[in-house]
């Protein structure tokens, strides 16, 4: 099979539960900021007030988004893709007609390892045993 017939048959990123915190930590921020601005007479006050909130946000909310949106995992007709990480630095894949096992782990995880010997660890998606059944499927019986 050509790569000009592949054709993308699922995308699923984790679990958007990792996302709670996250978005607590800006509405702490939020409500600090709000709660201080009443306070802050001089400029230089207010000026603090922006860096330090505004490094909070980056590093505790900005990030973890980030981070989320830009890792994801591709089932396509011939291979399947894993990316990770801030822009996905981390980028593994392995074509589907040479998986040898897609297995399913304690606490969520999917091991996936080709007949070559590499191998994907999938943690933290929702879903995981509809994510190994869809990984067995788009393998087409051959494991």
């Amino acid at each position: 099979m050509s790569f000009e017939s592949e054709q993308l048959l699922l995308r699923t990123r984790k679990s958007a539960a990792r996302l709670i915190l996250p978005t607590l930590v800006l509405g702490l921020v939020c409500f600090v900021y709000m709660a201080l601005t009443g306070h802050l007479t001089e400029n230089w006050q207010w000026y603090t007030a922006w860096a330090v909130c505004g490094l909070a946000l980056l590093i505790f909310w900005l990030a973890p988004l980030i981070r989320h949106l830009t890792s994801w995992v591709d089932i396509t007709t011939s291979r399947l893709v894993w990316r990770q990480g801030l822009f996905g630095q981390t980028h593994q894949e392995l074509s589907l007609h040479e998986l040898e096992l897609v297995e399913n782990l304690r606490g969520g995880g999917i091991r996936v390892r080709s007949k070559s010997g590499d191998e994907i660890l999938l943690k933290g998606f929702a879903r995981s045993k509809k994510l190994a059944q869809a990984i067995r499927e788009a393998n087409r019986g051959g494991i």
